[in-house]
């Protein structure tokens, strides 16, 4: 159901699925505040909502990368970095425990899903995003920096 209308929209069954993941993720955590009328729809246009903003992040930073000359590589996203940044974040990244540290580098440097993240570290795929969750919270700093420039 949701999985297969997210697919649809980003034509990468992973993604789809961690997008399937995070909009119920986000539903339940809301549900009290927002409490819907109808879950299914509301559900589902949370679902279509991080569909549009995966695919607009996705295309704006395809056309930087163009613009810079830069292939879309793993290395990429350093290579993006001001030294500033970079410097900003390597602090703040040593702050995280080392889970969370192997978490977040592995869903943002190497794109892995939630699942594979879980199968290489031994951990569900829910507590998978819980640490990522975690590490994002820690970055708090780092990521505001970052949405500035």
């Amino acid at each position: 159901g949701l999985q297969c209308f997210c697919r649809k929209m980003v034509y990468d069954n992973v993604t789809a699925e961690a997008i399937a993941e995070d909009a119920v993720v986000r539903a339940l955590e809301r549900l009290e505040e927002d409490r819907p009328r109808h879950f299914l729809p509301w559900l589902f246009s949370i679902a279509r909502n991080l569909c549009r903003h995966w695919i607009r992040d996705r295309k704006s930073t395809q056309r930087m990368l163009e613009n810079q000359g830069y292939r879309e590589t793993r290395s990429a996203f350093a290579e993006t970095l001001t030294r500033e940044a970079f410097q900003i974040f390597d602090v703040e990244l040593q702050r995280l425990t080392k889970r969370q540290r192997r978490v977040f580098l592995m869903r943002i440097i190497d794109r892995l899903s939630f699942r594979e993240i879980g199968e290489k570290m031994d951990l569900r795929s829910g507590a998978a995003r819980a640490v990522f969750h975690r590490a994002k919270q820690n970055l708090e700093n780092w990521l505001g920096y970052m949405t500035v420039l």
